[in-house]
């Protein structure tokens, strides 16, 4: 099985810094792509070790010592590894798959012991592990941090669509391979696990654009799985699926904990402000599937975006804006949309997102304010007050 993530990536990746946390979300093929790159970087010249919460330890030759064995005492097993790489020629790599378990039941002394042993260059570390809820916070993120502050990160991402069609034409056989594998892809969107869980409905549960009973219990169950009748969830569901839910930045702490829940199950990927839909393949479309809402009038909104995005670009404060938001400097429009879904969303979904004036107050200060008006020569001062100036800016964005 290919994945988008190579090995000579992930060999890159090393180069730049010795430790690569790669995340993916449930059922992304996180476990087959940890045996891969088992087996495939010693072509790369690297002695690798491979590790998991079934099997501590799997050894690849010239590291072998005898059969695995499983302990939640992980302590004498890391030391176990630092020992196995001590006096050996050439490069070695860890790779730790379910890596939770290693940043969970290892003592931080021996977390930030491993960390130095790393910066010694006496190995490289490839973690494995689930998409944090809160990836970028939370006791896991602390733990990590205690083996190195830097690292390098990739995240797992569906299949492309070659890919896609490559796996899925493996659970057919006969006249209707193609089609099949055609409904699998599209179905699942490139989810690895979630093709295995879709494959046996192809033939059967889905016949001219008709949902068989079957298949809509189990898209019945995964929408009760995920509680979309809890209203903040709810609200990000149809923000989503009318397009106006802004890039994760913007959001609010509740939401981004919420939309965690959605990125950990693999329903939407971070990109989602980018894609259309932004669900990952039809099956996580049908399963947020709502009834139509009332239709919101949002040009004013839009408007208003695209004019704080000039305004920006024209005190020339674009590119850092974009760099902290995580949003493409270069394409035009794109930061504009941003803020017009802030202001679509605190009207009509006031819990999900961080309001338009806190970004703005937040962001640039008084001082950038000022700066933001003067580019427009609009007559102000130091001695207004924060508030005054954000409703300037935005009377601004209006005309």
């Amino acid at each position: 099985m290919e994945f988008s993530i190579k090995p000579q990536t992930v060999t890159e990746y090393l180069h730049e810094a010795p430790i690569l946390v790669i995340t993916g979300f449930k059922r992304s093929g996180k476990s087959i792509l940890a045996e891969a790159l088992y087996e495939r970087l010693p072509d790369f010249g690297y002695m690798t070790v491979l590790q998991n919460a079934k099997s501590w330890i799997h050894v690849q030759h010239p590291l072998a010592a005898g059969k695995a064995r499983t302990s939640t005492k992980i302590d004498p097993e890391i030391v176990s590894i630092i020992n196995r790489f001590m006096g050996k020629d050439g490069k070695k790599c860890w790779i730790v798959d379910d890596a939770e378990v290693l940043l969970a039941h290892a003592t931080e002394e021996m977390l930030m012991n491993l960390g130095q042993k790393i910066r010694e260059q006496q190995f490289y570390l490839i973690l494995i592990r689930n998409r944090f809820i809160l990836e970028d916070s939370g006791w896991l993120r602390e733990r990590e941090l205690l083996i190195s502050a830097t690292f390098n990160k990739i995240e797992m991402k569906p299949f492309r669509h070659e890919e896609a069609t490559v796996t899925a034409s493996g659970f057919f056989t006969g006249l209707e391979k193609q089609a099949n594998s055609e409904w699998l892809v599209n179905m699942s969107g490139g989810i690895p696990g979630l093709m295995e869980d879709l494959h046996l409905y192809a033939k059967s549960q889905w016949r001219k654009g008709v949902i068989g009973y079957k298949f809509n219990k189990l898209i019945i169950r995964k929408r009760e799985e995920l509680l979309l009748s809890k209203p903040i969830r709810q609200n990000l569901i149809e923000a989503l699926n009318k397009r106006v839910l802004p890039p994760y930045f913007f959001l609010s702490a509740q939401a981004k904990a919420e939309l965690g829940i959605f990125l950990h199950t693999g329903l939407i990927s971070m990109d989602y402000f980018e894609r259309h839909p932004p669900f990952n393949g039809i099956f996580w479309a049908l399963v947020s599937r709502q009834r139509s809402g009332i239709r919101m009038n949002t040009l004013s909104y839009e408007d208003m975006g695209l004019n704080l995005e000039i305004l920006i670009r024209e005190a020339g404060l674009i590119e850092s804006v974009c760099g902290v938001c995580n949003v493409d400097a270069s394409d035009e429009g794109q930061l504009g949309r941003s803020l017009a879904n802030i202001l679509i969303c605190q009207n009509r979904y006031p819990q999900i997102v961080n309001t338009i004036d806190f970004f703005l107050l937040e962001f640039f200060g008084k001082i950038g304010l000022i700066k933001l008006l003067k580019s427009r020569k609009v007559k102000t001062s130091i001695s207004e007050s924060a508030d005054i100036l954000v409703k300037q800016v935005l009377e601004l964005s209006r005309q």
